[in-house]
């Protein structure tokens, strides 16, 4: 394989990833051969729906205030950016005061949007799994963003074998979520537009799973 002419390589690649119909057809075994190591900082509630992935190597520490957070712009555009920060603030003073001598059950108070560094492993069949998951319309844009610099990553590296992730959206969405959950209301013929926007938020999905 060392000694095969790089065109025969990718001419390889490209055939395996051809027989992938959609995004639930996995790879190969051999692609398990090739492994990447990520250094995120994300938000902790999106960090709750990417450590479901379970084939892989994931290492962190202890959830604190350390990191900040960012006010997303859908608050900003609701004019609740001021109340935002209070909330969060105040989360981080209640954990202040606990973190000297309760450290563990301190990260019970800390308000899902702060930031949080962790180290993930996988190999490039794993990888290819959670990016085009994650990579989804219906996904929330923190871990869509995320998960489309994996890929421009890996395919820098090693822009042959990148060829294999043929279902990666790349794409640009509008609340992609909500759009999703109302056409699943309008089959069931029940539900609110409400309802649908309850149903759709990401961050109270990740506060409920994860486990």
């Amino acid at each position: 394989a060392r000694s095969a002419p790089r065109r025969e390589k990718e001419d390889l690649v490209r055939q395996c990833a051809s027989k992938r119909r959609n995004r639930r057809h996995r790879p190969p075994r051999a692609f398990e051969m090739t492994g990447y190591t990520f250094d995120i900082v994300s938000n902790f509630g999106m960090f709750r729906d990417i450590h479901r992935h379970r084939m892989l190597t994931m290492e962190r520490p202890l959830l604190t205030t350390d990191h900040g957070y960012a006010v997303p712009a859908e608050i900003k555009e609701a004019g609740l950016a001021r109340a935002y920060r209070e909330c969060m603030d105040a989360s981080r003073d209640v954990f202040d005061r606990m973190r000297g001598t309760m450290p563990h059950e301190a990260q019970y108070v800390v308000n899902l949007g702060y930031d949080y560094p962790y180290m993930m492993h996988m190999n490039l069949r794993e990888a290819t799994h959670l990016i085009e998951l994650r990579s989804v319309p219906q996904g929330h844009v923190d871990y869509r963003e995320m998960v489309k610099s994996m890929y421009r990553e890996i395919k820098r590296v090693h822009p042959a074998l990148a060829a294999i992730m043929s279902h990666v959206d790349m794409g640009e969405y509008d609340l992609a979520r909500l759009e999703s959950e109302k056409r699943a209301l309008r089959r069931t013929g029940g539900g609110s537009a409400a309802a649908a926007a309850a149903a759709a938020d990401p961050r109270g999905s990740a506060a409920e799973g994860g486990g």
